[in-house]
């Protein structure tokens, strides 16, 4: 119940269109649900690069997140390299899923890159 309300508030339509191997899925038609789509969210993520005498520099992103209901959607097949087109935002742009992250039991979580 707390998930379809927070959707109710803040989720947006975006389309997913399945790849494998780049190309379109014939067996994962493209659909438009509608998830939360956080832009921007502040990550160290463990990157860390270049150790000079003994100091180790950690390096912060910015990486997107796509929260979608899984009780709206249970039968959604989402891969690595499956794209996401952000259908309400100005350009329409879209993002790679770079990773899937199913251990949530009400949501499962997209992380997302550029594409």
């Amino acid at each position: 119940m707390v998930t379809a309300t927070i959707d109710t508030l803040f989720a947006e339509r975006v389309l997913l269109s399945f790849l494998n191997k780049e190309r379109v899925d014939e067996s994962r038609p493209a659909r438009e649900i509608s998830a939360k789509l956080v832009l921007g969210v502040e990550s160290a993520d463990g990157l860390f690069e270049g150790r000079r005498q003994g100091d180790v520099v950690a390096i912060t992103g910015r990486r997107s997140q796509l929260f979608i209901d899984r009780t709206a959607y249970p039968d959604l097949m989402v891969r690595k390299g499956d794209k996401v087109r952000a259908l309400e935002m100005a350009g329409q742009p879209w993002f790679a899923v770079s990773s899937v992250d199913g251990r949530h039991p009400s949501r499962l979580v997209l992380e997302l890159g550029d594409t």
